[in-house]
């Protein structure tokens, strides 16, 4: 009798603990990964988390006033005289720049790249709801 009642007990005692230990683990991990992306979003831009989020602005693409402009908004105005002098001086024109283009353009750096044709795409969306609007 008394065998079963230790056992009992030892088990109980033994979930307990465990429960408490794992509590008390997943509050450490669960600090010390607050204080890793804490200290990460302090060291960008202004300290603040909204420039650390990629779609912290929305583009008024009629408020543009040509491609260089654009570049500008989504920080990609190094290539400003690569589009120029391509020829991609209305934005318009930058819709139909494929892949091939951003390559001859010297836009070689994959997050550039990408960038670049997010804003592009959003672009074209905008101006497929301006031509909807109109009709």
């Amino acid at each position: 009798m008394f065998g079963i009642l230790s056992s009992l007990l030892f088990g109980i005692l033994s979930s307990l603990l465990f429960g408490l230990l794992s509590s008390l683990l997943f509050g450490l991990l669960s600090s010390l990964l607050f204080s890793v992306l804490q200290s990460l979003l302090m060291k960008t831009k202004k300290n603040n988390l909204l420039n650390f989020c990629p779609f912290r602005k929305v583009t008024d693409f009629d408020a543009l006033q040509g491609v260089p402009d654009w570049l500008e908004t989504i920080n990609m105005s190094k290539y400003a005289d690569q589009f120029t002098v391509a020829g991609y001086d209305k934005l318009e024109h930058v819709c139909k720049i494929t892949d091939n283009d951003l390559d001859s353009l010297g836009v070689k750096l994959i997050g550039h790249r990408n960038k670049i044709r997010k804003s592009i795409k959003a672009l074209k969306d905008h101006y497929r709801k301006k031509r909807e609007s109109c009709t």
